[in-house]
């Protein structure tokens, strides 16, 4: 799962990316990387819960970017990635 806040940020403002990586009989660990159109713009390690929030201060451009949070995976838990459209407001 893969949401970001605020729904339609502006141009210079930050945006939160939540993440949650689920599995059954099993914990997801480790790191999540996320990507906007193609470039790396965070990771962090999930928590206990399988959860994670990352902080885009990249200053991202005015246009509309495909955000991918990619996990790589455990030997209990499977990769997986999840995207979603993002549309940064001219100031």
């Amino acid at each position: 799962m893969l949401k970001v806040k605020p729904k339609h940020p502006d141009y210079k403002g930050d945006l939160k990316v939540k993440i949650k990586v689920t599995a059954i009989d099993a914990e997801p660990t480790g790191t999540v990387k996320l990507f906007a159109s193609g470039k790396k713009v965070g990771k962090g390690m999930l928590n206990s819960s399988g959860k994670l929030v990352i902080k885009v201060t990249k200053n991202l451009k005015p246009g509309k970017y495909k955000m991918v949070a990619k996990y790589p995976g455990t030997s209990a838990v499977q990769r997986s990635r999840d995207k979603v459209r993002v549309r940064i407001s001219k100031p």
